[in-house]
C-alpha cells in the first residue's frame, strides 16, 4: 500500500492516494512499525490538504496511538487533543 499510495500522489490522484496512505499506516501500526505508521499517517495528511479531502476521522487518534507506542509522550498528547477538538466541533 505504501508504493500504491506514493504513485497515486504522483498521479493526483488525491481519493485514492489518500486511502492507500491510510490502508498502509493502519497495517503498519497493526504490525508495531509505528515510526513507519507515523510517516503514512503524515503522508495522508498532506493528500487531504493537497486534495482539499476532509482528514480521515480518527486520524489525530491514530498519530497519538503510534506517538505513544514510540513514547513519544508530548506529542501523543497533542494528537490526541487534536482528536477531541475536531470530535467534539463535529
Amino acid at each position: 500500500w505504501p508504493i500504491i499510495a506514493y504513485h497515486f500522489e504522483q498521479a493526483q490522484d488525491w481519493p485514492r492516494a489518500l486511502e492507500h496512505a491510510m490502508r498502509a499506516g493502519r497495517h503498519a501500526a497493526s504490525s508495531h512499525a509505528h515510526g513507519t505508521a507515523l510517516e503514512l499517517f503524515t503522508a495522508a495528511q498532506r493528500v487531504a490538504a493537497r486534495g482539499e479531502l476532509p482528514l480521515h476521522e480518527g486520524l489525530s487518534e491514530l498519530q497519538g496511538d503510534s506517538h505513544s507506542a514510540l513514547g513519544h509522550y508530548p506529542q501523543a498528547v497533542a494528537a490526541y487533543e487534536h482528536q477531541l477538538e475536531r470530535t467534539v466541533d463535529a
